[in-house]
């Protein structure tokens, strides 16, 4: 099945039989090679050089979000401070550090950064792709796709969640297009799965031009990337929803 939208293009070896196949087992898969290396290449380029990137983390029990603005306005001290606010709150309760952005809230203003993460979203929520992810996980009440660009830096992080619910729509699957170069799993930044006990039971590295896809709600997180990272962990994330 060779998917189509504007310039951007799947990998047109993708077989969508054998892909369902593998989900059904775990309801979960890696796809490798998932676009056209072209394609991965020009959209790791903009993650790289053209996304304004916002860093997002919890305190005080709600989400923080500081602008490259208010992050470079910060003295070390208040730097120091912050990083030890997160490692304190993650002791105690749910918590993540990482930067995003937020590729749907920029397409509804116009004012998107790159053409290719356009071209990309448009993509994600056409048609053929609806079709296609439907075909691989056999549910056929998949209507929405959500989309935001997300670069785990070293000592970010994701805790244990379980993606139950999103805006009052139930999140269906859950998916990460990984676009770092070269990721090294002893890098961290590994998408985990856990059982209800505790224990890992699965693990995807983030392979550059893969697609990881999960049904949620699935109890998962994203281990802390070491400070001997050579790069940023970069992908555009997000849920298929009813």
């Amino acid at each position: 099945m060779r998917l189509n939208y504007g310039d951007l293009m799947f990998n047109p070896a993708l077989n969508a039989a054998a892909l369902t196949a593998a989900f059904n087992g775990r309801r979960r898969l890696q796809i490798q090679n998932v676009l056209e290396i072209e394609i991965a290449n020009g959209l790791h380029e903009c993650l790289i050089t053209k996304v304004p990137w916002e860093f997002a983390c919890r305190r005080e029990g709600g989400e923080v979000v500081l602008s490259q603005l208010d992050m470079r306005s910060m003295t070390a001290a208040a730097h120091g401070a912050l990083a030890q606010q997160i490692i304190e709150g993650a002791r105690r309760q749910f918590q993540f550090a990482f930067s995003k952005y937020s590729m749907v809230d920029a397409y509804r203003r116009g004012n998107m950064p790159d053409p290719r993460l356009t071209a990309m979203l448009e993509t994600l929520a056409s048609q053929p792709t609806i079709d296609f992810i439907r075909a691989i996980t056999g549910d056929n009440g998949i209507m929405r796709v959500d989309a935001q660009a997300t670069l785990y830096d070293a000592g970010n992080f994701l805790k244990l969640h379980n993606d139950a619910e999103y805006d009052g729509l139930p999140r269906r699957f859950a998916y990460v297009l990984n676009l770092g170069r070269d990721w090294q799993a002893d890098w961290g930044g590994l998408l985990l799965f856990h059982d209800e006990a505790g224990n890992v039971i699965d693990t995807f590295v983030p392979h550059f031009n893969s697609l990881s896809l999960f049904a949620v709600p699935a109890l998962h997180s994203v281990s802390f990337v070491a400070p001997y990272a050579l790069q940023p962990r970069l992908a555009i994330t997000g849920w298929f929803t009813g």
